[in-house]
């Protein structure tokens, strides 16, 4: 269950651009959505002043470049947002949003590729090196075990998940993660692979699957179905949370 939970949770933030949920109430999380945000992992990143002017030139430049995917991946939030306090999702209004912030995003991957090419140019082989282990954070000496355990208890803190609604989730969740098992692995590898690419001199984002040949509409169902069947069992309360915090949070 956990795997699938982190399937949903981890690609739904990267495409979001957000940082992860906790559960609260919906007034904590707008309390919350007020205070300054977290350093980027840039920030966090040891440059010199050329470095950093010439990175956030790059920031700039692709993020216009984003704008119309931007524009595409909010108006799908801002649906998610409504079936998320109804409680499903309408397939029917959100499968046109989802088609048309894939399509979006695979127009902008030459501006992402190039953005990632420029970045890797500006790093020094150990600040690529620092870079990776920042993406990586403290996950990287865990054990398999280790880190399902890790995701399951982020995972039932972000949803607030009850022991019953945990064990409601099992088999279905488990059978979702079966049917998207070699997607979800296939996302995993090339991510992988584009972490060990970018640590080398000859890195080039254009050559990487990672950047160029995702399934992301599979993975956009795997995501869906398991996001779905997780609605099926929350709370009024926890949907309302997981809303304003989609609201609040996830649209950076």
């Amino acid at each position: 269950m956990a795997r699938v939970l982190a399937l949903v949770v981890v690609l739904s933030s990267l495409l979001c651009g957000c940082r992860s949920p906790e559960p609260r109430s919906p007034e904590v999380v707008r309390e919350k959505a007020l205070e300054p945000p977290e350093p980027s992992i840039f920030d966090r990143l040891p440059l010199d002043a050329r470095q950093r002017g010439a990175l956030g030139d790059l920031l700039s430049r692709v993020r216009r470049d984003l704008e119309v995917y931007d524009q595409a991946r909010l108006a799908l939030l801002d649906q998610i947002v409504v079936d998320v306090r109804a409680g499903a999702f309408d397939r029917a209004k959100l499968d046109p949003l989802v088609e048309r912030a894939i399509v979006e995003y695979e127009r902008a991957t030459p501006h992402l590729v190039r953005f990632a090419n420029q970045v890797h140019a500006i790093l020094s082989p150990t600040q690529r090196q620092q870079l990776v282990a920042l993406w990586d954070d403290d996950r990287r000496e865990m054990s398999d075990e280790e880190r399902q355990a890790k995701e399951e208890e982020e995972l039932t803190r972000v949803l607030d998940l009850t022991g019953s609604q945990k064990t409601r989730l099992v088999t279905p969740l488990l059978g979702i993660y079966l049917e998207y098992y070699g997607p979800i692995g296939d996302a995993r590898k090339a991510w992988g692979e584009a972490k060990s690419a970018f640590q080398s001199d000859t890195f080039d984002a254009a050559r990487l699957r990672f950047f160029t040949a995702l399934p992301l509409r599979t993975l956009a169902r795997a995501i869906f179905d398991a996001s779905e069947t997780v609605l099926s069992v929350l709370e009024p309360n926890q949907r309302e949370t997981l809303a304003v915090t989609i609201e609040s949070e996830w649209r950076d």
